[in-house]
């Protein structure tokens, strides 16, 4: 994975859905952990519906510690609260650098939800996410 953001890349942002979201996340503690003084793989991402990361061991979740943020790139976390994963998700977000993440509950199921409403605020925090980035 490395080498192909490094072959392919830069990217700006990661967008993960459900594990996809909980993978970009095990990438970006895993990055941060190992090579400190690198920067970040992106420069902000998108949580939907995320699942807890895990660590590389693929063994155990990462769980979230207090006052103890591995995410430090802008974030924009999207859950749902009828969703199975939300706890799930809530953890996710503990992850990421309070100063640096949105949160927004959709409040429906395990899904992009696609009303109007939810659609209009997704789309403001993930535009809000990608502003913090470029601001740096």
């Amino acid at each position: 994975t490395k080498r192909f953001i490094a072959e392919e890349g830069p990217f700006d942002a990661v967008i993960g859905f459900s594990q996809g979201a909980a993978l970009a996340a095990s990438l970006l503690i895993h990055q941060s952990k190992t090579y400190p003084a690198e920067p970040s793989l992106f420069r902000a991402a998108v949580f939907i519906c995320g699942a807890a990361p895990w660590e590389s061991s693929g063994l155990e979740h990462i769980a979230p510690q207090p006052d103890v943020h591995p995410i430090t790139i802008p974030t924009a976390n999207i859950v749902g609260k009828a969703d199975s994963l939300f706890s799930e998700g809530l953890k996710l977000s503990k992850l990421c650098e309070p100063a640096k993440a949105t949160f927004y509950d959709h409040g429906s199921k395990h899904m992009v939800p696609f009303d109007a409403k939810n659609t209009e605020e997704m789309a403001r925090i993930i535009k809000e996410t990608v502003a913090k980035a470029i601001r740096g």
